[in-house]
Order: structure tokens, then C-alpha cells, then sequence
């Protein structure tokens, strides 16, 4: 390569320009990394399907494809309602790692509890990491990823934990249904175990499943507090946590947007008071349904039937806007007469037992062995319209069936053989002396 240069004329005669010839040495680029990490997410995934308040394993793994090691990053987990995952998604957890050698990965499972008041829905879980761009790195536009092999995150559940003294149980709401979807915005059944038992005991699970088959635009869900319920008779434990476990189910419900007027629960033994004490809460439920309330047996600090004044502390008919009782008094001693009086509409159910009693209610309901007039009596529209029936007389029949004036019972069922199908109505209905059976 030749250059000239030419120097600036004078006014005076200048000598002959001379060239000058310069050599410029040339040799050949390559190209060259400046030496920097570069920490690429992987791999993020977990189970699909968890609940509110819940924990959840993520399995995590972080590729450092640099040619340095990173020194310590940072590792933010964030729940997004897509599948791009931003610094804007919902914050889970932000986790400090150790470095990692150039060409080496991190491979760990991360522990995350998923936010109790998360509306249900589908989610994905992801990663972002060196959020804030501290560590240098070849490639700034590849540290997010979201749940690489379970791409949503499914949410349909609450739970929780209740305490009694110092003694902590666990506690969940959940649908029917273990693949419905959890909603806020329709009218939801709250089905409710008693002691020993659980969401999955027969009469239980049948007459949630007789009222999701007869009102599909609904939502039931059972309460499931199986380790508070597990207690003896006497002065059983179990007892100490009705009042906080309805404490917990009204607020986690209402929390998630169920409104007290949606809510109509359906509880058997212990389970009824835990819906009564979830209309003290609230101030009244929409709805609810008592199935053979439990007797007040010595012993433990809950006392539904009241003190020596003999007026029960616990009202079906005061903690909700509507309300129907069973009570079982033919075989055993295990339901309250007194309890199961205070609701708006009470009924004896003779021939079965306090278990069997939820069986007979849910054959009526799911109109399997009743004719179509006793079924009618007990349409559930009926208990949410808080409509009285007009069929009969109330405060016709006492505690063993039998007809008296001023008795706190509306009707009598009759269980047929075996005590968990139901055989008739009887009723009085005002216009003769006669009592009617159907």
C-alpha cells in the first residue's frame, strides 16, 4: 500500500516534491471470546397438578456454557399465568447458588410452596437467572425457562393446617371431583366428615357425589380433616378442633372469593357443628344440612348441646339462612335431639343408625328408591330457596316419630331393611286428624 503525502506550498519556490513511501504490515484476524460465563437454565420441571398453600419439588438445572466459571448467581423461581416467564410473574422464591466451573451444569430440587390465595388455573413454573445481569456473561438473552416437561401447573385445591392448644393437624378443601377445577363464582357445596372418618367414608362420599349428579352447574367440595376427627368417644380430641377448623374453611373460602351466600354445607355428626360454627364466622351460610348432629358426650371443650340452662349453644337455623336436620333415634345414642331441633325444618329418621342416616338422605337425594312425591320433599332447590314446604305442618312429631302438638319435628322417615334406603314419608298436613305416609 502506497501513500503520499504532499506538504503545504509557501509563496516561497519550494524544492521538488519528493515522495515518500510507507509499508503497513497486515496479518490475518481470528476470532476470540472474551473469557466469560454463560449460565443457561436447562431443564425446570415438576408434578402438574398441586394444591394452594401447598409445597412443590422442581427439579432445576443450570448449564454454565461459558468458558469461565460463574462464581456465586442468583436463581429467582417465578409462577406465571403463561408460558413466557418475565421478572413481572409472581415471585416464589430467590435462591443463591454456588459457582459453577466452565462447561459444568447444577442439578437440584428446589422446594417451593405454592401462595394459599392463588386463584385456581393453570400455571407455569419457571426460572430466571443472574436476574439483575451481575455476572458477566457471552449471551445476556438466554436465562429464562419455564416448566419444560409439565408446561401448566394445575391448582384445585386449599389447604392448610389447624392448631388446638399446641397440637397442629392438617386440613384440606378439595372438589369431588380430584380433576374439576376450583371456582369462585357459583354456588359451592361444602360436604363435611365427622369423627373417624373421612371424605372417603361411604354415606360421605355418597351423598357428595348425589348432589354434584343432581346439580352439575354447582361445585361440591369435601373438607377433609381426617387427623383432627381421629379421637375417642370420651372426651375425644377430636372435638377441641371444630371451631378451628370452621375458622380455617370460612376464611380460606371467602379468601378465595366464595361469598358466605354461596356457600351451603352438608355435614354429618361433628361435621354438622363444623358448619354451624362456620356460620357463626360468617354471620349465617347460605345453607345447611345436618345430619344426625353428634351427642355432647363428657369430656373435651366443645359443648353444641349448651350447659344445665338446656339451651343448645349451637343453631342451625341462626348460622344459616335455611336449614335441615336429620336425626337417627331409633338404634343408638350417638346423635342430638336437642341440636338437630334448632333447625328451620328438623325430621326423624327411624330404622337406621347415626352412619346410615347420611345413606338414607342421599338415596332420597339421588332419588333412587324414593317415589317421586317423597323425593320432591326433599329437592335441594327447596333448602336454597329457604322455602318452607307446604305439604306439611310443622312441629308435628317428637324425638321417637310419634304424632304431638308443639313437637320439634316436621316428618318422619322410615328407612327400609338394612337402614340405608329410604321407605316412607309420614307428614301431617293439617286437614284431618290422620297423619299421611308416603
Amino acid at each position: 500500500m502506497w501513500i503520499f503525502s504532499q506538504k503545504k506550498r509557501s509563496s516561497q519556490r519550494q524544492p521538488e516534491q519528493r515522495r515518500r513511501r510507507v509499508r503497513l504490515g497486515c496479518e490475518q484476524l481470528e476470532e476470540r471470546w472474551t473469557p466469560a460465563a454463560d449460565l443457561v437454565p436447562a431443564l425446570v420441571n415438576m408434578v402438574d397438578r398441586v394444591a394452594v398453600g401447598s409445597t412443590v419439588q422442581v427439579n432445576v438445572d443450570i448449564d454454565n456454557r461459558g468458558n469461565v466459571s460463574s462464581g456465586s448467581y442468583v436463581v429467582e423461581f417465578r409462577l406465571s399465568t403463561d408460558a413466557t416467564i418475565t421478572r413481572t410473574d409472581l415471585l416464589l422464591a430467590s435462591v443463591t447458588r454456588s459457582t459453577i466451573a466452565a462447561a459444568r451444569d447444577s442439578q437440584w430440587v428446589q422446594t417451593l410452596t405454592i401462595p394459599a390465595n392463588l386463584a385456581a388455573g393453570n400455571y407455569t413454573i419457571g426460572v430466571v437467572v443472574d436476574p439483575l445481569n451481575r455476572i458477566r456473561e457471552n449471551i445476556e438473552t438466554n436465562n429464562t425457562l419455564g416448566d419444560a416437561t409439565a408446561s401448566t401447573l394445575f391448582v384445585n385445591s386449599l389447604t392448610g393446617t389447624v392448631k388446638y392448644s399446641s397440637t397442629t393437624k392438617a386440613v384440606a378443601l378439595r372438589p369431588l371431583n380430584p380433576s374439576a377445577e376450583l371456582y369462585n363464582d357459583r354456588n359451592t357445596w361444602i360436604v363435611i366428615h365427622g369423627r373417624n372418618s373421612s371424605p372417603a367414608t361411604t354415606g360421605v362420599a355418597q351423598i357428595a357425589a348425589a348432589i354434584e349428579a343432581e346439580y352439575t352447574d354447582d361445585q361440591v367440595l369435601v373438607l377433609d380433616w381426617t387427623a383432627a376427627a381421629a379421637s375417642g368417644l370420651i372426651g375425644g380430641s377430636g372435638e377441641n378442633f371444630i371451631k378451628p377448623v370452621a375458622a380455617w374453611a370460612a376464611s380460606v373460602l371467602v379468601g378465595y372469593g366464595i361469598t358466605a351466600d354461596e356457600i351451603n354445607v352438608v355435614g354429618h355428626s361433628w361435621g354438622a357443628y363444623i358448619g354451624a360454627e362456620m356460620g357463626e364466622v360468617l354471620t349465617e351460610v347460605n345453607t345447611i344440612m345436618a345430619l344426625d348432629p353428634a351427642t355432647d358426650f363428657p369430656g373435651g371443650s366443645y359443648n353444641p348441646e349448651g350447659t344445665s340452662s338446656g339451651v343448645p349453644e349451637v343453631n342451625f337455623a341462626r348460622n344459616s339462612r335455611y336449614s335441615w336436620a336429620f336425626y337417627e333415634s331409633a338404634k343408638d345414642i350417638y346423635g342430638s335431639a336437642k341440636t338437630s331441633a334448632t333447625a328451620d325444618e328438623s325430621f326423624v329418621v327411624r330404622n337406621s343408625d347415626h352412619s346410615k342416616t347420611v345413606q338414607v338422605v342421599a338415596d332420597i337425594i339421588s332419588r333412587n328408591q324414593a317415589t317421586s312425591l317423597l323425593a320432591a320433599q326433599f329437592d335441594l332447590q327447596r333448602l336454597l330457596a329457604a322455602a318452607a314446604n307446604p305439604i306439611w305442618v310443622t312441629n308435628q312429631f317428637n324425638i321417637n316419630g310419634q304424632r304431638a302438638d308443639g313437637q320439634p319435628y316436621e316428618a318422619v322417615l322410615a328407612a327400609a331393611s338394612g337402614g340405608v334406603k329410604i321407605q316412607s314419608l309420614t307428614f301431617y298436613n293439617g286437614t284431618s286428624s290422620q297423619v299421611i305416609t308416603i
